[in-house]
């Protein structure tokens, strides 16, 4: 399994993706399921942590596990415009 490969591929679909009004958290599985061969497949989506920033505002830990290897996301929630922001994400072997 090459990190560097899958953190590079996410980045890139991440930043040229076109469908904006969706679920971010939907787009990374799509971008990782590309990658199947890779991670292979899904396994679980969780909600680790929810912390809230400010009113209406807030930073949600999710872990995405595939069979290779879990995916850290840490994901800013604006509750009032339902925007959705990735803050950071990092790919655990």
């Amino acid at each position: 399994m090459n990190l560097r490969k899958i953190k590079l591929a996410l980045t890139v679909g991440l930043l040229n993706r076109q469908d904006n009004s969706r679920n971010l958290l939907h787009s990374v599985k799509d971008l990782m399921n590309n990658l199947r061969e890779e991670v292979g497949h899904f396994i679980d989506l969780s909600l680790v942590k929810n912390d809230n920033l400010k009113e209406g505002q807030y930073k949600q830990t999710y872990a995405i596990k595939y069979e290779k290897c879990t995916l850290a996301i840490d994901l800013i929630y604006n509750q009032v415009s339902r925007d959705q922001y990735i803050s950071t994400f990092e790919l655990q072997g």
